[in-house]
């Protein structure tokens, strides 16, 4: 694929290394799988990438100074829920745990302002297996769809954060000569393009070269 999860937990890992509250939840991935992918987002951010003869990882300890350093900053900041079959109730009801706990926190420590631990900016992996307990079962995944995603555009205005919904596209796209992503493929919706601010569709070129040397020059 083309790492839309690194490309999230790389972003969340930058906020929560600047003390933004951030949360993640991942329907797809466990607990120990996320911690692995942040830690090796933190080597491949502080160290130089050396292998051995063999292709092994070799660091110094320099690097595992600079990997604990890290780590140890983001630590009290980590804040992710692994579930699969995530509803949008349950969602709702861990932004609301969080926060209430944040403002709790704000009071002991004598902040005026109870709201600075709030969640700032909130990631959610992925919107198709995501479940819509509202959503008769009879309707189509369409209809889910455009119910999630008009819900949780109603939600990041009611708690005035950001939301990063991740989505799979189409699989159609990759019978086309032109790899590169559109709108149009986006997965069983189109209120995704409606409901959201902004929509980046991610794209490796170096992906497709090996399965598709026909692409003509130009479109690469």
């Amino acid at each position: 694929g083309m790492g839309k999860t690194s490309f999230a937990l790389n972003l969340y890992e930058d906020f929560i290394s600047n003390s933004c509250p951030s949360i993640y939840f991942s329907a797809e991935m466990s607990r120990e799988e996320i911690i692995k992918k942040i830690t090796n987002l933190l080597i491949s951010k502080n160290t130089e990438h050396i292998t051995d003869n063999n292709g092994v990882l070799k660091l110094t300890e320099e690097d595992w100074v600079k990997i604990k350093v890290s780590l140890e900053k983001m630590k009290n900041n980590l804040c992710f829920v692994d579930k699969p079959s995530l509803s949008l109730m349950e969602i709702k009801k861990y932004i609301n745990e969080r926060n209430f706990q944040g403002r709790l926190l704000a009071k002991k420590e004598g902040k005026e302002n109870i709201h600075e631990n709030d969640l700032k900016i909130i990631f959610i992996d992925y919107l198709q297996i995501l479940n819509d307990s509202s959503t008769n079962p009879l309707k189509s995944t369409k209809d889910k769809i455009s119910n999630i995603t008009a819900t949780l555009k109603g939600l990041a205005l009611e708690l005035n954060v950001a939301i990063v919904l991740l989505s799979q596209l189409n699989r159609e796209m990759t019978k086309e000569k032109d790899k590169r992503p559109s709108m149009d493929q986006l997965k069983d919706s189109g209120s995704i393009e409606q409901d959201a601010d902004k929509v980046y569709l991610l794209h490796r070129e170096e992906y497709y070269q090996t399965k598709d040397a026909s692409i003509p020059p130009e479109v690469k």
